[in-house]
């Protein structure tokens, strides 16, 4: 390999780089929904209330999608 094959090897994988490292690679719609639904939890805090009610090793009543085992509802204390 010469220096101009060096050249171009370096160039070509800065262009990789700014397309963030792996070409194309995007996130899923399920990615952005999982973040989109992250940062809107994040916005907007639970009541006083609602935490005292939420401690740990409490025991709770909850709902699952059946379609999405990984979401689930709270429906209050068990």
């Amino acid at each position: 390999m010469g220096l101009m094959d060096n050249i171009k090897k370096a160039q070509e994988m800065a262009q990789q780089a700014g397309q963030g490292g792996q070409g194309n690679m995007s996130p899923s719609a399920g990615d952005v929904e999982y973040a989109n639904l992250a940062m809107k939890l994040n916005q907007n805090y639970l009541t006083d209330d609602a935490v005292n009610a939420y401690q740990p090793a409490g025991r709770f009543q909850i709902k699952a999608d059946p379609d999405d085992t990984s979401k689930v509802m709270l429906y209050g204390q068990a």
